[in-house]
């Protein structure tokens, strides 16, 4: 097993890449979940490091297409598309080449 935990209201985009032990859920779990909870989007192209920990606010979180998140990060907020984010917490560090085939933001 390499360690990935998912939220059941998860939902993972094509073509994303998922290192070992990456945990995506909830941040707030010491209250209980409410029934319009949005989870979490990972969109298409998505690579996320391994150890990366992505933790949702109440209103949900997205990870925009082609974001790669950094090994051991903690990601707390959405991202843009093809950005690159890292450290504790995930701050945007900087951006990716979008391909030539990729679809305008």
């Amino acid at each position: 097993s390499n360690g990935v935990n998912f939220h059941p209201k998860v939902v993972i985009g094509r073509n994303v890449h998922i290192h070992h032990e990456v945990s995506i859920g909830r941040a707030n779990i010491e209250v209980p979940e409410p029934d319009d909870y949005p989870g979490v989007v990972v969109e298409d192209d998505v690579i996320l490091g391994a150890h990366v920990k992505i933790y949702a606010p109440e209103d949900g979180l997205t990870v925009g297409r082609g974001t790669l998140v950094a090994a051991c990060a903690l990601l707390l907020e959405s991202t843009g598309e093809y950005e690159i984010w890292g450290g504790l917490p995930a701050r945007k560090l900087g951006d990716r080449d979008r391909p030539a085939d990729a679809p305008a933001a």
